[in-house]
């Protein structure tokens, strides 16, 4: 029996009862991952075509290898002919978006567009892969089945037939979803107290330097509280850690709600001390209300896990620029406050300029 190449193919396909995706070429596109190399190569002696077994065997190899690893990937792959029409798709396409092959295939891949971009974003992004050439790469944004958007990383390979000309695309890409959470909680907790979530020293620092060079540009004043409990060794002693890291929590909570909320910063520092900022204050009686409503609301005991604790605090405050002109020296003064405050017996507030 002699049969020529092409003709080898079709038997190939009608015996075997295959599916194929499209024909490109001279090449067949089929479902390759559910049979074997030998089995062509049966196939292939059976029907008396004994020198093309071999040839057969590795491209049948070949093709099984390259299916595996498209069906096992776990990114997403898709692929799209010259006019963006979605002809063959990886099983991680689906797990990411939820769009099955039946939903997508054969149809233009502007459906998977979302208007989280602006319009224009999707017309240069369109143009770019019509008029330019090489790969393109980037992130963007995408939605899910269940109308969830995502973030993806996406890269784009063009394909092109003997003749030269463009005949498909290679799309590949990443969920970066779970990679911008943790980015993002990872950046979280470099700036805030795992214990209170309050920003830590850094952030705070951040954010007094940027009020006080505000203030200094705009001919303004900031104030900065420091802050500490009094007595919370011994009520630690007392109730054990897991009682006074509550009680820490709860201090902190109290504290936010005397606060301005988007301007003015809470921040615990390390075991019972925190900075109070006050970005803007009209004068110094603004920055002595604020600690004194604090002592206020100290007065109401914390319920903890069935404790009723009373703990006070004891504020210093110092005043930007007429306690100190640069960031260090404030901080200084706001200590030195707190101290002579803990000096005169604890549940006090002083401002810097009285113990001159």
């Amino acid at each position: 029996m002699h049969l020529k190449l092409h003709q080898l193919k079709v038997f190939l396909i009608s015996v075997t009862a295959m599916t194929y995706y499209e024909t490109l070429g001279e090449l067949l596109f089929f479902n390759i991952s559910r049979w074997q190399s030998h089995v062509i190569t049966i196939l292939v002696v059976s029907c008396g075509v004994t020198l093309a077994s071999c040839f057969f065997d590795k491209k049948a190899q070949a093709l099984w290898t390259a299916s595996t690893v498209f069906d096992t990937l776990d990114d997403a792959v898709m692929i799209t002919d010259h006019d963006n029409r979605i002809i063959a798709l990886n099983p991680a396409f689906t797990e990411i978006t939820g769009d099955s092959p039946d939903e997508v295939l054969g149809k233009n891949l502007k459906m998977l567009s979302h208007s989280r971009h602006m319009p224009e974003f999707y017309t240069e992004w369109w143009n770019m892969l019509t008029t330019t050439t090489g790969d393109l790469d980037g992130e963007i944004w995408n939605r899910r089945k269940d109308g969830e958007i995502f973030v993806e990383w996406l890269s784009i390979k063009r394909v092109y037939n003997e003749s030269g000309r463009l005949s498909h695309h290679i799309w590949v890409f990443s969920d970066l979803s779970e990679h911008k959470a943790s980015s993002k909680r990872i950046q979280h907790l470099a700036h805030h107290d795992i214990l209170t979530d309050l920003p830590n020293r850094i952030l705070f620092n951040d954010r007094f330097y940027k009020a006080i060079a505000n203030a200094r540009r705009e001919s303004k004043s900031t104030a900065l509280l420091s802050l500490s409990l009094d007595e919370f060794k011994p009520i630690s002693n007392k109730f054990g850690l897991d009682i006074s890291d509550l009680l820490l929590k709860e201090v902190s909570i109290r504290l936010l709600n005397c606060v301005r909320r988007g301007s003015d910063t809470v921040a615990h520092i390390g075991g019972d001390k925190f900075f109070i900022l006050l970005a803007v204050i009209q004068q110094a009686k603004d920055a002595i209300l604020v600690a004194e409503n604090i002592r206020y609301i100290f007065n109401q005991p914390f319920e903890i896990a069935g404790h009723s604790i009373h703990i006070s605090a004891s504020i210093g405050i110092a005043v930007f620029p007429d306690h100190g002109s640069d960031e260090k020296l404030l901080l200084k003064n706001a200590d030195i406050a707190l101290y002579n405050a803990k000096k005169r017996g604890g549940d006090d507030v002083l401002l810097y300029q009285t113990i001159i």
